[in-house]
């Protein structure tokens, strides 16, 4: 299914780049005047404000419940279960996002195109 979609990505793409298919503002009727996008800047200062904030959530946890959690996730990972309840109740235990996507990186991996 997976090579299927890439496949059809790739068939779409060539057609744009050889002109066959015709795309509005990217290879045909573009402007001669392209304007640079404004990047949005990064607030320093509110990054370092939601690195405390999670400096904090840390500290104030309990992070054997935490831990309970997350290996309540991994073991459901490995088993046919549905995720949904076990990343619920770490996320409730206060579990980063980061923390539950470690995890689901850990038992599934990371998906590689064409591999």
């Amino acid at each position: 299914m997976q090579d299927e979609i890439e496949n059809a990505a790739y068939s779409f793409a060539k057609a744009v780049d050889d002109g066959e298919k015709i795309v509005v503002g990217v290879n045909r009727f573009t402007d001669a005047e392209s304007e640079s996008a404004e990047v949005f800047p990064i607030d320093i200062e509110l990054q370092q404000m939601q690195i405390d904030r999670t400096r904090s959530v840390r500290a104030g946890r309990d992070q054997v419940a935490v831990d309970a959690a997350l290996n309540d996730i991994a073991a459901t990972a490995r088993g046919d279960g549905n995720l949904l309840m076990p990343m619920k109740a770490a996320l409730v235990r206060m579990a980063t996002l980061g923390e539950v996507s470690d995890v689901l990186r850990g038992e599934f991996g990371v998906y590689q195109p064409g591999g």
